[in-house]
């Protein structure tokens, strides 16, 4: 048990970082300007605060890749993962926007999250809280996906686009809001719901396992049957 323990916890820090790295990359390269055509025409860099937004909303959801390869993990590994995943992500993401702010440009109307992130430690919680939580559902998401049951994952496969459009319009909300008390609350509120989807959809992938292990064993019964010689 310790040693699925330990390399759920290893798998968790690796996802985090490969998350964090990605977003960090595209934000910079977006905030070089890019050259978007042969008149040498630059993508305005002050896009880049939204555009980094976005993709962290989009990488919350896209961890869902990441699980689907863990079906085969024991309950005890896919639930550390759960609930490791989410927060490593959030602390991850929250803290390297801390030198995007530094590089990056001021918002036009001087407000919002991202205006004042060097300033409001506030802003930094909300979003470290925000990114856990769709972290939470983006691993719900992959649990199903890679269930293995057909229901289970067609309808976990058809909620991804609408989830990674929902991650991606909020975090480019999220950066333009002011953080508000409130709005840590109801993060905060959050995340006893999401945590306890993603263990859900542990606990759905696992219950699938036994039906697919007897179909698999009722189809090595008929061949064995049908190969069997009359007598």
């Amino acid at each position: 048990m310790i040693g699925e323990v330990g390399r759920a916890a290893a798998r968790a820090v690796g996802v985090a970082l490969v998350l964090t790295v990605a977003v960090t990359g595209l934000f910079l390269l977006l905030n070089t300007g890019l050259v978007l055509d042969s008149q040498q025409r630059r993508m305005d860099r002050d896009g880049a605060p939204a555009g980094g937004f976005i993709a962290i909303g989009i990488a919350t959801i896209a961890v869902a890749v990441a699980q689907i390869g863990t079906k085969r993990a024991t309950r005890t590994g896919a639930i550390t993962g759960a609930l490791l995943t989410g927060p490593l992500t959030g602390i991850g993401i929250a803290l390297a926007v801390l030198p995007w702010r530094l590089v990056g440009p001021a918002s036009a109307d001087g407000s919002g999250l991202w205006n004042d992130y060097l300033h409001d430690p506030l802003g930094v919680v909300l979003l470290a809280v925000v990114v856990w939580s769709a972290t939470n559902i983006g691993m719900a998401l992959g649990f199903a996906i890679g269930s293995g049951s057909f229901a289970l994952s067609t309808t976990a496969g058809l909620a991804l686009a609408p989830a990674l459009l929902v991650a991606g319009f909020g975090s480019w909300w999220l950066h333009r809001t002011e953080p508000t008390a409130l709005l840590l609350l109801l993060g905060l509120a959050s995340l006893p719901l999401t945590m306890a989807i993603a263990a859900g959809a542990v606990w759905l992938r696992d219950a699938a396992a036994p039906s697919r292990a007897g179909r698999a064993r009722a189809g090595v019964n008929r061949h064995k049957e049908c190969g069997s010689p009359s007598r």
